[in-house]
């Protein structure tokens, strides 16, 4: 979203809100600081975001709230934990002879957490009732960690989740070398 899309989100939230005065007067300031944390996001899913609080909240939204209803439903995965181990349940089916085209069927995040499509052959063929339970809880575990730091970095707007890369990245670096 740009600058100039940025004003008009807010002369947007303006007319939804007539009651609120915190966005009639607004600063560059303010401006500059809600144009970075929505930059990735494009302005028509802003807006349709907008509509979206509207009718749900009597308060003018935040940057966080604008964020969450413009990136729901935008990443792959399931609603929760159990739909995605459904997922990974019905590759198991195929998975004794083609494990790695089951495996590739899976979204990402199923993916992560089963690890890779040896894995799920060796659940396949394993006839020890066991080790697919105990595979369910590893798998449901893995899965709420990884979708709870995925939707917290889904929140963040590119260029802080970018810079914090960089300090990963850097961080990784010294301790390495």
């Amino acid at each position: 979203m740009t600058k100039q899309e940025t004003v008009k989100l807010f002369a947007l939230i303006s007319t939804a809100y007539p009651r609120s005065e915190a966005f009639r007067k607004v600063s560059a300031e303010s401006v500059e600081m809600w144009q970075m944390c929505l930059e990735d996001i494009p302005f028509a899913v802003a807006q349709k975001a907008l509509a979206a609080h509207s009718v749900n909240s009597e308060f003018p939204p935040s940057i966080a709230e604008i964020r969450r209803a413009a990136l729901q439903g935008a990443v792959e995965k399931c609603d929760t934990a159990e739909e995605a181990w459904a997922l990974v349940l019905h590759a198991l089916k195929n998975s004794a002879y083609n494990s790695v085209q089951e495996f590739d069927k899976l979204p990402d995040i199923c993916k992560r957490c089963v690890g890779s499509a040896q894995v799920l052959k060796s659940w396949a063929i394993s006839e020890d009732v066991t080790t697919v339970s105990v595979a369910r809880a590893q798998f449901l575990n893995a899965y709420r960690v990884m979708d709870s730091r995925e939707r917290e970095r889904a929140m963040m707007p590119p260029s802080i989740r970018d810079a914090l890369d960089e300090a990963m990245k850097h961080n990784l670096l010294q301790e390495g070398g």
